[in-house]
């Protein structure tokens, strides 16, 4: 079941929004015109993505700097504590839809 969570217009001018379904926080973002929606808690630690910083697909954890690809939800690059590289789970998904300027997130 799709659940409206944001508008299309509000994501595009911020690139990357961070929404609650149902008790569960997860991380719109936008990318060749194209919405994605992950879990908004690091695989890591849990810390809020939405407070990371996003360039060419990539969301980069502000804690320890745990990369995930907003488009598959894949860690592809590791957190790291002082110089060590630790290891971390994917993030979870989850399907999107947009109809007319509303995003709508399936959980």
């Amino acid at each position: 079941m799709y659940q409206r969570v944001a508008s299309l217009k509000e994501l595009k001018e911020k690139n990357m929004i961070r929404v609650e379904l149902e008790g569960t926080a997860i991380l719109l973002t936008i990318r060749n015109d194209q919405v994605f929606a992950i879990g908004d808690k690091c695989p890591h630690l849990g810390a809020s993505l939405a407070k990371g910083s996003l360039s060419d697909g990539i969301v980069t954890c502000s804690k320890h700097h745990a990369q995930i690809d907003v488009t598959n939800g894949e860690l592809v690059g590791s957190p790291k504590i002082l110089f060590l590289k630790v290891p971390a789970k994917n993030a979870k998904t989850y399907p999107t839809k947009v109809e007319e300027d509303h995003i709508l997130v399936g959980i």
